[in-house]
Parts: C-alpha cells; structure tokens; sequence
C-alpha cells in the first residue's frame, strides 16, 4: 500500500533486496521464495489468519538468520504459463502440438494438442469434464486459416464470409465458457493479419523498410477474446 508506519513490520521493507530497492516483493512471493509455501489460492479471496500466522513466520525467520538475510531478485524470463504453474495455478492449454510442446512437462498445466475448430472445442470440453481449471487458454484455427488462404490467392476477404465464420465460433466461445467453472479465466485467441506481404517486403527490407512497417502494423491485427467468469453469477455469458 505503499505506506511506512514506525510500529507496524511491513515484510515487504523486511525482505526488499539492496541491490533493488523498487522491488517490492508481495506476501505470497515471499512466503513461496523463504517459507517454500503457496498461499492466497483460495477461490474466495484472501484468508486473514493465512496471511498473519505467514507474516510471522517471515518475521521469525528474518530475526533468525539476521538483518543482511534478503531474498534474491532476478529478472524473471519465464512465460505466464511457466510462473503460473509454478504459482499452482492450474491451466489448461489447447493449440498445435508444435506450439505447446515446451509446456508439456510444467507443473500444474495439462496441454492438449488438436488441429482445427472442432477438434479444439472437444479436446477443451474433455479437459473441463475431467478437472476443474483456474486458466484456460485456446487457439481457434479456422478463421485464421480461412483469412490465410484467401489472402496466399489472392483474393479479397469477404466480409459476409467474416461474420458467418466469427458468429459460428462465438457460439464455440460461449458453449466453453458456459462449462468453465466459476472464477476461470478464459482466453482465446482466434489468428492474426496477414503475414504473407511481410514475407515479401522483407527480403528486401532496406528498400521497402516503410511500406514493411505498414504491413506489420496490420499484421499484428488480431482477434481474441478475454473473460473472467466471476463467483457469484456463473450463467454470464461472455463479454467480447
């Protein structure tokens, strides 16, 4: 809360590293990184007597192994899905093997592999009924590869062709986020802009370095979908 009162032990000045002072390290990471415990994984929230009898023991071990005793800050470089799992955060993960292949053996994440919207759609509603997941993350494939395949011949995307294609996996969307459980947080992403074009321009990027920067601007145009779905109503429908 960034505040500093003489008679109250704040843990996060206890265990701030000189090295960096504007690291403020919060209570769940410090009682993971000196105590090796994980807290504050409660669906309701944060649970008080937890937090108190853990700010003790954080105490009881700073007064122990003396006042230089910090914990050591490094610049994390794990991806969400690594430092989520490592915070016992359960995920489920559904795209290309080739692309969640690196998160096979992480702590607390189930990968599923599948090719295709359907396939997607029934490998997640397989996850969903087997396990309950705080994290949920998918790749749609068939309006990428709709969008691709008019773009690599040439042709203008129909905008009609557009709608049908995302109506159809909104109601994909809506069908997985009606059978996550309460408090998951849901994301889909669903492609991005045209990349042939950059492949083109960058050949001979010094000559067309303008023109690339125009198409990788357009490029990074996605599509994706993020929701939380709250405790207390778990009929809502997504919000896009």
């Amino acid at each position: 809360m960034k505040l500093c009162v003489s008679h109250i032990i704040d843990t996060t000045f206890l265990f701030t590293p000189t090295s960096t002072p504007t690291f403020k390290p919060s209570l769940r990471f410090l009682a993971k990184e000196v105590l090796n415990k994980t807290i504050q994984t409660s669906p309701c929230g944060h649970d008080s007597i937890e937090d108190a009898k853990v700010c003790m023991e954080l105490l009881l071990t700073k007064l122990q192994r003396g006042p230089e005793y910090s914990v050591s800050w490094h610049e994390d470089k794990r991806s969400i899905v690594d430092y989520m799992g490592y915070c016992g955060v359960n995920s489920l993960l559904v795209d290309h093997q080739a692309l969640l292949g690196k998160h096979v053996k992480t702590q607390n994440v189930k990968c599923s592999f599948a090719i295709g919207d359907d396939s997607i759609v029934s490998n997640t509603i397989e996850g969903l009924n087997s396990k309950s997941y705080d994290f949920i993350w998918l790749q749609m494939h068939d309006f990428h590869t709709f969008c691709k395949k008019e773009y690599e011949e040439g042709k203008e995307v129909s905008s009609e062709e557009v709608r049908k294609l995302l109506a159809s996996m909104l109601q994909l969307i809506e069908v997985l986020f009606n059978r996550a459980s309460p408090g998951t947080m849901f994301i889909v992403c669903a492609g991005s802009g045209n990349l042939q074009g950059i492949k083109q321009f960058n050949a001979k990027r010094d000559q067309n370095m303008e023109k690339l920067k125009v198409l990788v601007e357009k490029a990074r145009k996605g599509i994706a979908f993020f929701k939380f779905k709250p405790h207390q109503d778990s009929t809502t429908n997504p919000e896009y």
